[in-house]
């Protein structure tokens, strides 16, 4: 089949739709298929392996950023025929056969804040509106994602059907002979140029590794309103010494002096995510809104137990107390605080979430889930209501 993909970024590491994106098109061309892809930033090892047809586009400013992708891909496609036309949210304003939903603006217009923000997420509600009027399937990665289609944008049910992110398990797994729940000296090797300074209040840091003798809590993000770090920062108050909060992301400066005093240590953003999750005893994802959270799945499958915001997607894939903990209001710090401690505290808790989580973790490998999109595509093929564009 030639089937053409639009998406901003396909990338390996760094961005969880560019991830997702560039794991279809690789699936696609083991599959035999003629790939096609139109994106602005892209793995260099699929070059040479997809026909790549580059849209560049300005990162900054992003109200700029969007509509530019948007004229010019449309102007890319026009007169082009494929089997199977694929695009992302916001990305192209022709007829497609299939959209991936990854994020819904309407939705998130009750989050954000700022005037700039307010307004660039104004214009992609009001591009999600133009966008999803059009004929094709859309495939969200959540069910919470499904319902705010169907209620904020009048999505018909029958044009959604809901397949979340997968996980690479090949990468993300649990280091061997490693009891996980239980705290542990280990080695860091600074692969992704972690900046610790040796003070009376911080670990030891000698060459080559990391001293940590405490319960290391990770978050992997980007520091944004929204994934509700300043909430877990404020949680670390009066949190035991022996409990350290990492955070792995960018913009790291808006958070500094919040966590000023506090047990908090800040890593530069890390694309080699599998060493961050092998050097933590607890994940953390306290998102506000969160359509799917993909890190979750890799903590899970890297063996690391799991506290998770009901408010992102992929607490769907969680039974509480069962495979992790689910935070009913990420706003409350009270109730952070406790499940930190009642996970911190636990190990035998923690060593039962870890098990129960890596079984979870496998039943959503990608190979799994991209089997189902390219079943999807055969059966709409075969289907008599299929239109080619």
């Amino acid at each position: 089949m030639r089937i053409a993909i639009v998406a901003h970024n396909i990338v390996k590491e760094g961005d969880g739709q560019g991830k997702a994106n560039y794991k279809l098109a690789q699936w696609l061309i083991e599959q035999g298929h003629k790939v096609y892809l139109y994106v602005n930033k892209v793995e260099p090892s699929l070059k040479g392996t997809a026909i790549i047809h580059r849209i560049r586009v300005p990162k900054r400013p992003l109200i700029l950023k969007i509509p530019l992708f948007l004229i010019f891909a449309t102007l890319k496609l026009l007169y082009k025929k494929y089997n199977i036309i694929h695009i992302n949210s916001g990305t192209y304003f022709g007829h497609y056969n299939f959209l991936t939903c990854h994020f819904c603006h309407t939705a998130f217009l009750s989050y954000e804040t700022g005037i700039y923000h307010k307004v660039y997420t104004l214009f992609n509600s009001w591009i999600e509106r133009l966008i999803f009027k059009r004929s094709g399937k859309i495939i969200t990665v959540s069910y919470r994602l499904k319902k705010e289609l169907i209620n904020l944008l009048g999505v018909l049910p029958e044009r959604i059907l809901v397949m979340p992110n997968g996980v690479d398990t090949n990468k993300f797994k649990p280091l061997r002979g490693k009891s996980r729940g239980e705290p542990q000296v280990r080695k860091f090797k600074d692969r992704c140029q972690s900046r610790f300074k040796a003070t009376e209040e911080s670990p030891k840091v000698t060459k080559g590794e990391l001293i940590l003798p405490t319960i290391k809590l990770l978050f992997i993000g980007e520091n944004s309103i929204r994934k509700g770090l300043d909430f877990l920062i404020k949680a670390m108050q009066g949190i035991d010494k022996d409990i350290t909060l990492l955070i792995a992301g960018r913009k790291k400066h808006k958070y500094e002096k919040l966590a000023k005093g506090l047990q908090v240590k800040f890593l530069d953003f890390c694309k080699n995510n599998a060493e961050l999750y092998h050097n933590a005893d607890i994940f953390i994802l306290p998102s506000l809104y969160d359509p799917f959270g993909i890190v979750v799945l890799e903590a899970m499958a890297s063996g690391i137990p799991v506290l998770v915001s009901e408010l992102a997607g992929v607490s769907e894939l969680i039974q509480d107390g069962e495979n992790g903990i689910l935070i009913n209001n990420p706003r409350n710090i009270d109730e952070l605080r406790s499940k930190i401690l009642l996970l911190a505290k636990d190990e035998e808790l923690r060593s039962r979430l870890s098990i129960k989580g890596i079984k979870t973790a496998n039943r959503y490998t990608w190979s799994k889930i991209l089997d189902q999109k390219g079943n999807l595509y055969y059966e709409s093929l075969n289907s008599k209501s299929f239109v080619h564009y």
